[in-house]
């Protein structure tokens, strides 16, 4: 319980001070309608309100009476039936309030766990996401963010429920003792009976929080791979892993559903059974007047559902606490996982970069051994080797990802830890061997965002990388949606679009990994004919195993067993860089 209360008060955003003040006053008019019924039912029946009568249930009469004789009004009907009414109408628009803001709240608590998390996904080290599946974090931005937006919904309507009962005791205290003693007997094995079932459905909503994240992950990658799966038929394979998480992802829910329902049943049960005892109890051995134990038996109910209710919102919040602290957890293990920036010194990119003795190992395994290459300034510097022996962690160490375990990589001679690595990253336009273009606009494509990028500079970069022509051509120009992960346009276009995106914003370095592995000979002639015309206003670093790239560079270097040697090219000819 006091973990269903904790969330409530630490969930940012959720401004518990001002939700649990409107929930008290809602209970407080709440109260005095309760409060006022008795003498308003004894005038209503000829009796006098005013009577001496020794009844403990009658205290409550005095106290009504003497408040009412303070502000100046006279018991009579009318006066008892407004009191009543506005005191429930109060109630209802302060509760009102109270959970419109709790509704706010819970919206702000949602927001503000995905912006926090997005925030820390943003500024992770890259290892950090090698190791750890895209669908986890899906999941959490998705499903686990809204059902911990929930939790807090749920925990202040237990807490409401819990004042509105706290209230109704101190009512049944003041009528009668023995009246609170039955009406806490009966809340308590109300209470008492059912509660392993909310055992069950903490361990159930934890089942379906772990099982809907290894869903959704495995969905991901489903969907990420659907190409290959039905060009080779495999797709009714993964379809059958599918249904196997589907089974024990219902099994986890039909396990919520039927503790949450079971609970239900258990409690109208002894409630009904319960209440019948104590009316029967009441009737027999306590001597109240007709007036007074129809108050008595309100308030009773009022108690005894009330703590019910309580006890299904504790369930429910129980249910929903394990998505709550999956966010919480992995907020802080993304914070624990940020990049360390150590320099300041800026970078300008005049001479060039080099490597000098690097080393670098990955999980273990060596990939590069006192590794030595230069990139001059102003050329096209060209990587090729066999896959896999580090071209790829090469570019990583000169963007910052990585750091080598021995030697230096430096900017114009400065040790790049020493460099204002944020800074070093707006020099760079990279286009990565994997493209992943967004379902979006052309526009949207180049700009990534970035509010300094306008429409003259999107143009201007795709002029460079010669696709200025295509999109003219295009009814929608810039506002063209080029399809999921680009598939409404070419493989040369995709290329280009991505070599567009690099150039927006006019970089210092371009790297280009693998860029033209996938595309025929003509497309690849043309791209590296605009990749040599960029040379010299930029510096380009290309990592290809094609000879046509190759034979466009000013410096090429082959790496292997971890090292780096450099091949003597031939002048790039005239002819083919004017073709």
């Amino acid at each position: 319980m006091l973990g269903v209360i904790r969330i409530f008060f630490r969930a940012k955003e959720a401004s518990p001070w001002t939700v649990l003040l409107c929930l008290l006053v809602a209970s407080m008019f709440e109260g005095v309608g309760l409060a006022t019924l008795l003498p308003l039912l004894t005038v209503a029946t000829g009796n006098d309100v005013s009577g001496s009568d020794v009844s403990e249930a009658s205290a409550i009469n005095r106290i009504v009476l003497d408040a009412l004789d303070y502000v100046g009004l006279t018991p009579d009907l009318a006066v008892l039936i407004s009191i009543v009414v506005v005191a429930l109408v109060l109630k209802a628009v302060v509760n009102f309030v109270a959970m419109v803001h709790v509704g706010y709240s819970v919206a702000r608590v949602q927001t503000g766990l995905r912006t926090e998390l997005l925030k820390n996904l943003l500024r992770v080290r890259w290892s950090y996401f090698t190791t750890h599946p895209v669908g986890r974090f899906a999941n959490s931005m998705s499903t686990d963010a809204t059902r911990a937006g929930g939790t807090c919904r749920k925990a202040a309507e237990f807490l409401a429920n819990a004042i509105q009962t706290v209230v109704y005791l101190g009512l049944a205290l003041i009528m009668s003792w023995r009246l609170t003693l039955i009406a806490f007997a009966i809340g308590g094995l109300v209470l008492l009976v059912p509660t392993y079932l909310v055992q069950v459905s903490r361990k159930a909503g934890q089942k379906q929080t772990d099982r809907t994240r290894q869903f959704v992950s495995f969905l991901t990658d489903v969907l990420n791979n659907i190409r290959p799966l039905k060009a080779m038929g495999k797709h009714a394979n993964f379809s059958a892993l599918l249904d196997r998480k589907i089974v024990l992802l219902r099994k986890a829910l039909r396990r919520q559903v039927l503790s949450v329902q079971s609970l239900q049943a258990m409690q109208d049960i002894l409630i009904a059974l319960a209440t019948g005892v104590g009316f029967y109890v009441a009737l027999e051995y306590a001597s109240f007047g007709a007036t007074e134990l129809l108050v008595m038996g309100l308030i009773i109910l009022k108690i005894v559902k009330n703590m019910a209710t309580v006890q299904r919102h504790y369930q429910n919040a129980v249910l929903l606490e394990s998505p709550y602290y999956a966010m919480e957890n992995l907020i802080e293990e993304t914070d624990r996982a940020q990049e360390v920036l150590h320099g300041g010194v800026p970078a300008e990119l005049r001479e060039g970069c080099s490597f000098e003795n690097v080393r670098f190992a990955y999980d273990g395994k060596e990939v590069l051994k006192d590794l030595s290459l230069e990139i001059p300034a102003g050329q096209v510097t060209v990587l090729t080797g066999m896959s896999g022996v580090g071209k790829t962690t090469v570019a990583d160490l000169l963007l910052g990802f990585f750091e080598p375990d021995s030697g230096e990589v430096r900017v114009d001679g400065v040790p790049l830890s020493q460099i204002d690595i944020t800074r070093w990253r707006h020099m760079i336009g990279y286009v990565p061997q994997e493209l992943s273009l967004l379902h979006d606009t052309i526009f949207a494509n180049v700009a990534l965002g970035d509010p300094e990028v306008d429409e003259p500079e999107v143009l201007r970069a795709l002029e460079m990388a010669g696709l200025a022509g295509f999109v003219e051509t295009l009814p929608d120009g810039l506002k063209t949606r080029v399809g999921e992960k680009g598939s409404q346009i070419s493989g040369g276009q995709r290329q280009r679009l991505a070599l567009a995106r690099a150039l927006a914003g006019r970089p210092r370095l371009l790297i280009l990994d693998e860029v033209t592995s996938a595309l025929d000979s003509e497309t690849e002639d043309a791209l590296c004919v605009t990749f040599r015309r960029l040379a010299g206003d930029l510096t380009i670093l290309a990592i290809s195993h094609r000879p046509r790239l190759v034979d466009f560079a000013d410096r090429v270097y082959q790496l292997a067993d971890g090292r780096a040697s450099r091949i003597v090219q031939p002048p790039v000819l005239a002819a083919s860089q004017d073709a």
